[in-house]
């Protein structure tokens, strides 16, 4: 069994896993947009139309995604910060078990920093933004 700062850890591992992911997935859409643009094919009449979730298919799937993903993160870090805050009004003395509660609610909000840093990056990326 992990120990709980094992399992705090391995935590923020997974919320920074799951946001460079949902950054890989929408790296490559200006890349895809510019390929449009510039091909042979591309109809000289969108020129003018600009890129939302409803004329861009993969668009509408990512900014559900991240939707979703936000919803989840926030959810988990409240979830993890409200555990840690228990865990440390229910060590009373002990030092070991309070570093752990003050370690699992630092992990938590370092998350959530990254996280809000990823989003803000991605909100970068699309055009006209994910929120």
């Amino acid at each position: 069994m992990l120990r709980i700062k094992q399992k705090s850890r391995l935590f923020a591992r997974c919320l920074v896993g799951i946001s460079l992911l949902s950054m890989a997935l929408v790296g490559s859409l200006p890349a895809q947009m510019a390929y449009a643009q510039n091909s042979a094919t591309y109809n000289q009449k969108c020129q003018d139309v600009n890129i939302t979730k409803e004329n861009c298919g993969i668009l509408a799937y990512v900014i559900d995604f991240s939707r979703a993903l936000s919803v989840l993160v926030g959810v988990v870090v409240v979830i993890m910060v409200a555990y840690g805050g228990v865990q440390y009004s229910a060590s009373k003395d002990n030092p070991q078990q309070t570093a752990e509660a003050k370690n699992k609610i630092r992990n938590a909000l370092f998350a959530l920093v990254i996280y809000i840093f990823m989003v803000a990056f991605i909100q970068y990326l699309v055009p006209g933004g994910i929120f």
